[in-house]
Parts: structure tokens; C-alpha cells; sequence
């Protein structure tokens, strides 16, 4: 069925096999959208936004029934209580598409678009693991549509001479905000400042379902009564069964802010553990590492008695400056244990000038080195990861990645308990020290 309704779209026009799977890319869409502007249809008038997002939805109907609707967007597109900011999404996550309403608002001529891909190593790129051959990574583009002459923004479009504009991967303007190797600009478990669902709590209030009674109950009463119903906003599919008290399934489903961050956290944790395994010092640290993300005690031990005493007050440094980071953020409650974590981990790359760790986390307006998800726990999701690219680490095992039916992908324990939790990871981290030590000599 897809196939014919990608042949009628685009009249037929060759496709590559990669357009018409379950989940777009940014080239897919970008493709769909140059095809689209060049119907006959379309010779006697400019295309619009809502143009290409029917267009988009006629080929991929299943992403605009996940969807997240944000009112504090910190994103370029600006975004209201009464118009909101839109982002659909695929099931697994790895891909979103983000577009806004209110004819004078910033970014209301563009949609935004992320996907997630398995790339080739560039050739003659120096590995620490040299069988690694592949990298996996966010990506991000604009596309912009023409505005029309009086548009309150028309001179940051001045030097575009051709619309639709499919912009570049990556370009500086998405790299800004995302990072140099970018990742999602999202929030940590369990709160979404700034989108409608703040929480996944659901709790009714006198109409809508949005956790607890706040200022999103009236201001989501201003955005449904007068813009739901416009152009823009019909693609979301089902819009009244995620937020109207009347819904019969919403009850039963994990809210989009929260089944989102699980889905893009998997796959950030992806990105990091990708980035991890570039450090040129990567074999050297890779017991430590994985200490790290164990919250193994006394990290500093993992290193020869010659570097422990020098290295022992900088990670308590680290430590103190994460407690207080962490202590400010509301959400302390589900955040502490990322404390030592994150520690660890920035003592061993911040501290030697390899990357920051706080462009490993997606968070952007929170706690700015929390790395929570609903489902599973990070340092879990990173190490499995790890494994799979390194197997020298297969030995120290502690978590593998399910498929969940509640969360889609979690973390499970590889191995039964064996006493106290406490004790598993104590021997655990006193055979990875042993190895690390090892390892210097």
C-alpha cells in the first residue's frame, strides 16, 4: 500500500527503497518535498508548510500519531500556549520532524527535521578499535518554504533565491545548538518543562488530561478552542484521544514527553558510547570507564598508586561541583544517583580534555549533565552498548538491552543476583579494578 501511495504522491517518479520504509530520513522527507514542488499543481503557486507535511503524512501516516506539543519551545521556532510547537516522531525515535503556527512567529516558513543513521567511517580515520568500521549519529536540516513579503522575519531569508530551501546536514545554524556532534535538545526523566504532558503522571483536569491542574489546563483550553482545528495542526492524528478527559486509551499509554525521551535516550546512549570508543586514549581508559558508568567506589584506585593520590581530589571536585548542579534542579529526587556517575565520567574525559560530558546528556534546560530515561539506566545502556563494540568488555557484563512492551527498549540485569546488589557490583568493580591495573603496567 505504501508503495502506491508514494507513486500517486510523486507521480511515479523513481524512489529508492529507503523511502518507502516504516521510518523516514532526512532524505526521504527532503526528496518527497523537491518531487511535491515540482507537480503541475504547484507551477502557479508557491508551496506551503502544510503542503509538505500532508505530503509527508500520505507516505508515513504512522509518525503524526506520536507527538509532542510544546509551548516554551528554547528552539528557534517560536511557540505559545494558544500555538504550539509540534514535534512527530517515529516509534524507535530516530526521527523527528518539528514545525510551529502564528503567522508572525519565528521559524513558521520552515519544518525541522532529525534523524538517526549508521554511517561509514570516513577512510584513513586512525581508530582505537580498528574493526570498527561504522559510527552512529544524529543528524539535523531545515527546510524553508517562501515567506510572503510583509513576513515580520523576511531578512533571515534574504539570501535564499530558490523555495522550497532544502538546507544542508548539520548546517552551523542546527550544529549551534545541537553540538559538533549533535544530539537531541531534550529533558531527563520525569519532568518536560515547557511542553503540554509536563509530567507522565496523568491526571484530569476539568477537560483535558494533563497530569497535574496547572496553568497547561488553561492554556491548553486557549490553544484547542481557537487553533487546533487549523490546517497545520490537523495532520496530528487523534489529537483528542492523547489530551480530552473523553479518551478511552490514553489512560493506557505512556505519554508522548516520556515514551520520546526513552526512545532518543536509547539511541543518544548509542551516540555516546560511539563517542567514548574514539578517545585516543580510549584502550588505556576503557576499564575505567566502565567503572564509571558501574558508579564503581574508590575510582581512583583503577589507576596506578603513582596517579591515585594526584587524581583523588580532582574527582572530589567533580563530585562536589555535580551535587550542587544537581541539588538546584527540581527533580532532584530522580537525578541524585547520576551524581557519582557523571562524576566519574567527567573526570575522565572533561578532565583530560576530550569531550564534554555535558553535550553527551540531551538536557537543555535542566540539569545540564542528566542523562534519566523512564525505562532502563544509563550507565546500563551505555556499557551494553560498549560491549558491542568492544568485546574485550564482555566479561564485566552487568546489563543488557530488551525490547519492552512498556518502554519499547529498557535495561535488564544480564545475570541472576547473587546476595545484595551492592555485592554483585562490588565484585564486578574489584575485577574490572584488577584489569585496569593490569592494564597500565
Amino acid at each position: 500500500m505504501k508503495n502506491v501511495l508514494m507513486g500517486a504522491l510523486l507521480a511515479c517518479s523513481a524512489m529508492p527503497a529507503s523511502a518507502v520504509s516504516d521510518s523516514p530520513t532526512l532524505d526521504s522527507v527532503a526528496q518527497i518535498v523537491e518531487e511535491l514542488s515540482r507537480r503541475p499543481e504547484f507551477s502557479g503557486r508557491d508551496l506551503r508548510v502544510e503542503d509538505a507535511l500532508a505530503a509527508i503524512k500520505a507516505v508515513y501516516p504512522k509518525i503524526f500519531e506520536n507527538f509532542v506539543l510544546i509551548h516554551g519551545s528554547l528552539s528557534r521556532q517560536e511557540s505559545s500556549y494558544e500555538q504550539p510547537r509540534a514535534m512527530v516522531y517515529a516509534d524507535d525515535g530516530s526521527f523527528a520532524l518539528t514545525f510551529n503556527d502564528g503567522v508572525d512567529a519565528v521559524g513558521y516558513y520552515e519544518i525541522e527535521l532529525m534523524d538517526f543513521q549508521v554511517q561509514d567511517v570516513g577512510a584513513g580515520t586512525v581508530l582505537a578499535l580498528p574493526d570498527l568500521k561504522t559510527n552512529e549519529v544524529f543528524r539535523f536540516r531545515r527546510i524553508i518554504f517562501k515567506p510572503r513579503a510583509d513576513y515580520r522575519h523576511i531578512e533571515s531569508y534574504r539570501e535564499e533565491t530558490v523555495f522550497p530551501a532544502i538546507k544542508p546536514i548539520n548546517e552551523s545554524i542546527c550544529m549551534g545548538c545541537h553540538g559538533s556532534n549533535p544530539r537531541p535538545n531534550w529533558e531527563a526523566y520525569n519532568r518536560w518543562d515547557g511542553a503540554y504532558f509536563i509530567s507522565d503522571d496523568v491526571r484530569p483536569g476539568e477537560k483535558y488530561l494533563l497530569g497535574y491542574q496547572t496553568v497547561d489546563h488553561a492554556g491548553f483550553d486557549r490553544f484547542y478552542t481557537a487553533h487546533a482545528k487549523n490546517e497545520r495542526y490537523s495532520v496530528l492524528t487523534d489529537l483528542d484521544e492523547k489530551f480530552l478527559n473523553s479518551s478511552t486509551t490514553a489512560r493506557t499509554k505512556r505519554v508522548d514527553t516520556s515514551q520520546f525521551t526513552q526512545m532518543a535516550g536509547h539511541l543518544n546512549y548509542r551516540r555516546i558510547a560511539h563517542e567514548i570508543v574514539r578517545y585516543d586514549d580510549y584502550l588505556r581508559y576503557r576499564y575505567v570507564t566502565l567503572g564509571a558508568l558501574y558508579q564503581c567506589e574508590r575510582l581512583s584506585s583503577f589507576l596506578p598508586e603513582s596517579e591515585q593520590e594526584k587524581l583523588r581530589k580532582p574527582f572530589a571536585e567533580y563530585q562536589r561541583s555535580n551535587k550542587l548542579l544537581y541539588e538546584r534542579d527540581e527533580n532532584y529526587f530522580f537525578l541524585q544517583h547520576e551524581v557519582d556517575r557523571t562524576a566519574g565520567l567527567r573526570w575522565l574525559y572533561e578532565g583530560r580534555g576530550f569531550s564534554s560530558v555535558r553535550k553527551w546528556a540531551m538536557s537543555f534546560r535542566r540539569s545540564i549533565y542528566a542523562m534519566v530515561t523512564p525505562g532502563g539506566d544509563a550507565g546500563g545502556f551505555i556499557s551494553a552498548v560498549l560491549m558491542e563494540l568492544d568485546p574485550e568488555l564482555e566479561p564485566y557484563r552487568m546489563y543488557r538491552i530488551i525490547d519492552d512492551e512498556g518502554y519499547n527498549v529498557t535495561t535488564v540485569f544480564s545475570k541472576p543476583w547473587t546476595g545484595s546488589m551492592h555485592t554483585m557490583f562490588a565484585e564486578v568493580c574489584s575485577s574490572l579494578r584488577e584489569k585496569s591495573i593490569e592494564q597500565f603496567q
